[in-house]
């Protein structure tokens, strides 16, 4: 009998190790499908479609002969008045933790007069604060960062804001797809190149440098145009 109990307490100590494992290789193979997926969305490198190469008009601040309604992306819009009351910006990133509420804090402390958001093209961090990092970075920088909030970019944002202002390109050509039928709200670029995101690359005063910059040119091109 005691030769018995001990082979069954051998087996269900066996099976119980076994389960142990298989739990923490379904969570491995959780975390890392996740990780895939989240590249998946950021860099769409394995789409078929969408995000692929873009001219220099993208840019936020492309020059042509028409000058400053062409940088903002306005066009025709300013002769209906709305371009000299621009005052209506949100930032787009992937995740709404590093660039774009970078981006926002950024904006606000240069000019706190203009109405400001940000948000992101996935789910994910939605009612999270900025990735803790990046708030340390920006900190560094006399930019507070703590009592934003992420939230999905939505349809209802091309209504709401007069620019909307993308982190990287396929961060745009997920805007894109959603805008409404007929809706003209300029969407753009950050910078020349891509801000790549910090949540990977772990350069956040990189990126930090770029928005700093990006944002100082934005304003300074809505100045110009309200002393039009």
């Amino acid at each position: 009998m005691g030769r018995w109990g001990l082979v069954f307490g051998h087996r269900i100590a066996t099976a119980a190790v076994q389960i142990t494992f298989c739990g923490l290789c379904i969570r491995a193979l959780a975390r890392w499908v996740d990780w895939v997926v989240h590249l998946y969305l950021r860099d769409g490198r394995w789409r078929q479609h969408g995000g692929g190469g873009r001219d220099s008009s993208d840019h936020l601040y492309a020059r042509d002969p028409g000058g400053l309604d062409f940088a903002l992306g306005l066009g025709a819009r300013h002769d209906t008045g709305r371009g000299a009351a621009l005052m209506r910006v949100v930032f787009v990133c992937l995740g709404n933790i590093c660039r774009s509420p970078a981006a926002e804090g950024v904006m606000r402390k240069l000019a706190p007069e203009l109405t400001l958001d940000s948000a992101g093209t996935g789910g994910w961090h939605v009612g999270d604060p900025p990735y803790r990092p990046m708030q340390e970075a920006a900190a560094r920088r006399g930019i507070a960062l703590g009592d934003l909030r992420a939230r999905q970019f939505s349809r209802a944002d091309f209504t709401d804001f007069d620019l909307i202002v993308a982190m990287d390109g396929q961060n745009k050509a997920d805007i894109e797809r959603l805008r409404p039928s007929g809706n003209t709200t300029p969407v753009r670029l950050t910078a020349e190149t891509d801000v790549r995101d910090p949540y990977y690359t772990r350069d956040f005063d990189g990126a930090l440098d770029i928005i700093e910059a990006a944002a100082k040119r934005l304003l300074a091109d809505i100045s110009r145009m309200r002393d039009r």
